[in-house]
């Protein structure tokens, strides 16, 4: 773990000063694939890989983080993005709010909870 923040340290010094990480870790999701078809290596990391990472992005100024993570349990998901601006000191770009055709007013849940992270702030 520590070789894994130092060199999210290195690469933010170098060359992602102004972003942090993309991931969707522990979410057992996988609706992005890299190239090859397999999962991204955020895709498979656990929540607490996850915070230490965050707690990396506290050590640079303009960094935010870019998630997509929900998984099968809503409250424990919301829970866990909670946490992470928290421990990084940096905002989240939430890049989705999904639809699906079966579910036509889950989303509903999700912009719930982006207005209530917005009115806590």
């Amino acid at each position: 773990m520590a070789e894994l923040k130092r060199l999210l340290n290195e690469a933010m010094d170098a060359v992602l000063r102004l972003v942090g990480p993309a991931s969707q870790p522990g979410s057992g999701v996988t609706l992005q694939r890299d190239w090859d078809g397999t999962h991204f290596a955020t895709d498979l990391m656990s929540h607490e890989t996850a915070m230490a990472l965050a707690s990396v992005l506290g050590e640079h100024e303009h960094a935010f983080m870019q998630t997509l993570l929900f998984g099968p349990d809503p409250l424990q998901s919301f829970k866990e993005l909670e946490e992470l601006p928290e421990i990084s000191d940096s905002p989240i770009l939430f890049n989705t709010v999904a639809t699906d055709e079966r579910q036509p007013d889950a989303h509903k849940m999700m912009l719930d909870w982006i207005r209530n992270c917005q009115d806590a702030r």
